[in-house]
């Protein structure tokens, strides 16, 4: 995935309960793809199409894009958003818990 995204995304994160050491967790990862820009957002959209993932809008949640994972892929939730507020949003449950 990386090498698909990495002229436009910030990094890719693991993010929700299962990032988190000791939390009860459902078996499924979530995985937090950070831009730094609507424009850069657009580009790792691009980029993720390419990979087979159905791009699914942001199901609801302003600042994030959802994504359908390809069906020969591992169960995984895949997002992208901006820095701030979006990847605060996930991984200051990480520093909580």
């Amino acid at each position: 995935m990386w090498p698909k995204v990495q002229y436009a995304a910030l990094s890719i994160e693991h993010v929700g309960s299962t990032a988190v050491p000791g939390l009860f967790a459902k078996p499924i990862i979530d995985v937090a793809i950070v831009t730094e820009s609507e424009e850069k957002t657009k580009a790792v959209i691009v980029g993720l199409k390419e990979l087979g993932y159905e791009h699914r809008g942001d199901l609801g949640i302003k600042g994030r894009q959802a994504f359908k994972r390809p069906a020969n892929s591992p169960k995984h939730f895949l997002f992208i958003g901006d820095l701030i507020p979006f990847l605060f949003s996930y991984v200051a449950l990480e520093f909580i818990a």
